[in-house]
């Protein structure tokens, strides 16, 4: 508690100059602190609020770099996505592409080194529905490996078919059955009873298929041979 100042009047009553000049600066110094605690109040206020900016401003900075770096791992997850999707789509298009291969479609991007006559050899298997298709597809893969064009495998119904197996030609000159005995030792090489079978449907005529044309029928009994034609 202040304690009151003694007035500037000695005890006497009577003034007293000394006495009067300690009480005027009793009175400033008090009026100095008065005015000076706002001050230091403000101060601290303030020092306070810029502390608390800054660290304000410290946990933005932070939130915006934890945000970029989110962004970041999103952006990067989204390309890894976007990777394996394209891998995807890739590996489909091995399969698709896989499937429609010579292998299993009996198409085949090699061209033939055989020709008769200046046209490409050009050979089409077709198998009774009661052999099995690998049979067929045997037959392709050696033809091929030996430099031939198999354009396609058909599986015929019982009707359609041979009972034996041959490789029928169209024409009958020299090259023509050169190559179709070459052919029916590749196919007994692999184990088939084969012969050579020349058909004359379309001999003169200019509908018939055009030379270095070659069909291999896959008959339904795998060791049948007319007792009138010894096999060739």
């Amino acid at each position: 508690m202040i304690e009151e100042e003694p007035s500037p009047e000695s005890t006497s009553g009577k003034p007293s100059v000394d006495n009067y000049l300690k009480y005027n600066r009793r009175l400033q110094k008090w009026a100095w602190l008065s005015s000076a605690v706002p001050i230091v109040i403000f101060v601290a206020i303030v020092i306070y609020g810029t502390h608390n900016l800054k660290h304000l401003q410290q946990k933005v900075y932070e939130a915006k770099v934890e945000l970029a770096r989110t962004q970041d791992e999103i952006t990067q997850r989204q390309n890894e996505i976007t990777q394996l999707e394209n891998r995807r789509a890739a590996v489909n298009q091995q399969i698709n592409n896989f499937n429609s291969s010579p292998t299993n479609s009996t198409e085949t991007a090699q061209q033939s080194t055989h020709s008769v006559s200046g046209h490409p050899v050009m050979i089409s298997i077709n198998i009774a529905g009661s052999r099995n298709r690998e049979e067929a597809e045997k037959v392709a893969n050696v033809f091929r490996s030996h430099g031939y064009t198999v354009t396609e495998i058909d599986v015929k119904r019982p009707n359609e078919s041979s009972r034996e197996t041959t490789v029928r030609f169209f024409q009958y000159d020299r090259s023509t059955v050169t190559i179709g005995k070459d052919l029916v030792a590749l196919m007994k090489s692999i184990g088939f009873n084969v012969r050579t079978e020349f058909d004359d449907e379309f001999v003169g005529g200019a509908d018939g298929p055009p030379p270095g044309t070659y069909e291999v029928w896959i008959g339904t009994n795998p060791s049948y041979t007319p007792s009138n034609r010894a096999p060739s």
